[in-house]
């Protein structure tokens, strides 16, 4: 637990509150993966079994980089999110793009691109395509290292560790999705 959040100076009995609810959530399976509303009226599901979606449910969302993101992207512009997670700047980004613009997020990890689409549903921003795949210098496929629950944002191309589990994953270039954008059109 971190007391040095600042919702704890903010607002510290709903804090508390949220930290104790969690505590009980996370206990019962059912409970474990609630809507937690965020970044200004952003919805994403919070998997209390782990670290992020214990600190999103507790604390919320806070990401220095969010509000330059939104002061850049405009209605109709075109964001790329590399190594997606569960969506914490593709979704804030798809609200400013809107309808008429495209977020274009990759995330290898199959049960983390799974999150990622739910939270793209549940936010029912159309404009999110979720790619399977990962971004790198050349078409193919590379060997990639899953991590689960706390460990998922050290998914990568390094080689295997203990704890990872080692895949073979599509790989693909910007390059190639914009000219096959282009194409489309």
């Amino acid at each position: 637990m971190r007391f040095t959040d600042p919702a704890w100076r903010e607002r510290p009995a709903g804090t508390a509150t949220r930290v104790a609810e969690s505590v009980v959530r996370k206990a019962i399976p059912g409970l474990r993966k609630p809507v937690v509303t965020v970044a200004g009226g952003l919805r994403i599901h919070a998997d209390l079994q782990t670290a992020l979606g214990l600190r999103l449910f507790r604390y919320g969302m806070r990401i220095p980089e969010l509000p330059l993101l939104e002061r850049l992207l405009q209605q109709g512009d075109t964001f790329i999110d590399g190594g997606a997670n569960i969506g914490l700047y593709a979704l804030p980004a798809a609200r400013n793009v809107g309808a008429e613009g495209r977020v274009i997020a990759f995330e290898p990890a199959q049960t983390i691109a799974a999150a990622l689409e739910e939270n793209a549903d549940l936010n029912g921003f159309s404009c999110i395509t979720v790619r399977k795949e990962a971004l790198a210098d050349s078409e193919g496929s590379r060997p990639f290292t899953t991590f689960a629950g706390d460990a998922a944002g050290w998914s990568s191309f390094a080689p295997l560790v203990a704890g990872g589990v080692s895949s073979v994953v599509r790989v693909t270039t910007l390059d190639t999705v914009e000219n096959a954008s282009e194409s489309a059109s």
